[in-house]
């Protein structure tokens, strides 16, 4: 696990309602192939703020790489539509 991964989860644990935070581990987790954490927290950031494409596409992405086709089309063309 890197320390920048541990880093973002110490501060998360300060302030776990701060959805930038959030996607900023979601993006760390999705660069270390780290699918299920990631999802997890793209989908929170988009509960949050539905309108976030960016989060939206990690999410198509890192659907697409475990393999759920479906739920990857589905955001995928969410992120096409923002």
């Amino acid at each position: 696990m890197s320390e920048k991964i541990t880093h973002l989860r110490q501060k998360l644990l300060q302030s776990p309602d701060s959805i930038l935070l959030k996607f900023s581990l979601g993006q760390v987790l999705f660069e270390e192939e780290e699918w299920n954490e990631s999802i997890r927290l793209f989908e929170e950031c988009l509960k949050g703020r539905p309108d976030w494409m960016i989060a939206s596409l990690y999410l198509g992405k890192a659907y697409l790489m475990q393999g759920k086709i479906q739920s990857a089309q589905t955001n995928l063309s969410l992120t096409m539509d923002l």
